[in-house]
């Protein structure tokens, strides 16, 4: 029931922000937008899907998949997931977890592990790289190199520290943070282009701060994929920097949900398609 109600809260959420955003924007911007801002963002959710594809790949080579789940297969994992994780209840990461457990023999424990090490590195980023993007304006630019040498410092400690918490050999755990970082970027790259859609361009800075808090409150499952958090993250947080007006973050983030579904329905059905009877 409580996911029926996110999905509910969710679909409520994105109406407002619809709302919010053409009852204060002039549209008209948006007559003699560009496109190849379109097209970059679409090839950008396609990096993104390859990042996290990584990432989850990575992290599994440590388990006990047998036989191992290789790269290709698991981008489309999880390009299939995140498609059915617009469904209420999260089926995507269930169907994920039942598939390994099918086809490679990954207990379904082991999938929830490292779903959860695949979060865990997302918090460290989110809050390292936004936090340092929040502090800059304040404390000026040294707050990068001290945010990338805390990263460097957190990536090189990761493994050892998965290690001895999981009691497990742990495969490319420096590689973790990077591919994440790695992801983060491309989101908040993703978020700026579709503000160049409708002619605005606010500091770099701002858009990797609402990117990670939107990625960071999206990841909780509050909402499927989090529809209408990030939407309202976005708006509300660049609105409060006074980098650009909300209702046109609003309009930029709903751009960039559009292109997103717009990847995510073929990638994930093409995935599932590849995915029959393997």
């Amino acid at each position: 029931m409580a996911r029926l109600l996110g999905a509910a809260a969710g679909l409520a959420l994105v109406g407002l922000a619809v709302w919010h955003a053409v009852t204060r924007l002039d549209l008209g911007v948006l007559r003699g937008a560009p496109a190849w801002p379109v097209a970059a963002m679409a090839a950008a959710m396609l990096l993104n899907l390859a990042f996290t594809g990584a990432l989850f790949w990575v992290v599994t080579l440590g388990f006990d998949a047998a036989p191992s789940v290789g790269p290709v297969r698991m981008t489309r994992l999880i390009a299939a997931s995140n498609l059915l994780n617009y469904l209420p209840l999260r089926p995507g990461l269930f169907g994920r977890a039942v598939y390994l457990k099918a086809r490679h023999g990954l207990p379904v424990r082991q999938s929830m592990v490292i779903w959860l090490l695949v979060m865990i590195s997302g918090v460290v980023v989110y809050v390292v790289l936004g936090g340092a993007a929040l502090l800059t304006p304040s404390l000026g630019a040294v707050v990068v190199p001290v945010a990338a040498l805390l990263l460097v410092a957190s990536s090189a400690l990761t493994g050892p520290i998965a290690r001895r918490a999981l009691r497990r050999r742990v495969v490319g755990g420096w590689s973790w943070l990077p591919l994440k970082t790695a992801d983060l970027l491309v989101d908040a790259l993703r978020l700026w282009m579709a503000m160049r859609v409708i002619g605005v361009a606010p500091p770099i800075g701002d858009v990797v701060m609402a990117s990670a808090a939107a990625m960071l409150v999206g990841m909780w499952g509050l909402t499927p994929n989090g529809l209408g958090v990030r939407e309202w993250t976005v708006a509300l947080l660049l609105g409060a920097t006074a980098s650009m007006a909300s209702e046109q973050a609003m309009t930029a983030v709903l751009i960039d949900r559009a292109v997103q579904i717009a990847v995510m329905v073929p990638a994930g059905l093409w995935s599932m398609y590849g995915l029959r009877g393997r």
